[in-house]
């Protein structure tokens, strides 16, 4: 990660929330409406876990907001459900992604730190 922003790669490199935000889900085809809902369920988005009940976590989580014609990360406070067996051993002060308001994995601290450098520098470039 610390040789990516010494030496950023000299070519775009696409991501999932790139192609959230710029080609929309369900744009083309309408299946989705495109809206700030929409986007928060479709980009994959990241937090720490607060709570942990039998089915359910409350998460810390890492959305989008709309400001001035873009988006800006912001934290906001939900409850997820989760599958036992995509988060094994899931507890308070995991940092977990959430896709379709559904809890998929624990990251490590090098996920972490990739996925919000890639995040900002995404909303950085369409700001």
């Amino acid at each position: 990660m610390a040789e990516l922003k010494k030496s950023k790669p000299n070519k775009f490199i696409p991501t999932h929330l790139f192609q959230v935000l710029h080609v929309g889900v369900g744009r083309a085809s309408g299946s989705v409406p495109y809206n700030l809902e929409s986007i928060n369920n479709c980009m994959i988005r990241w937090g720490k876990v607060e709570k942990v009940n039998r089915k359910t976590a409350v998460v810390n989580l890492n959305s989008l907001k709309k400001v001035r014609g873009g988006y800006k990360r912001t934290l906001i406070t939900e409850t997820f459900p989760f599958v036992e067996g995509f988060v094994p051993d899931l507890k308070v002060g995991d940092t977990v992604t959430v896709h379709w308001k559904q809890i998929v994995k624990i990251l490590s601290e090098e996920e972490i730190e990739k996925i919000t450098f890639w995040t900002d520098k995404v909303l950085e470039s369409i700001g």
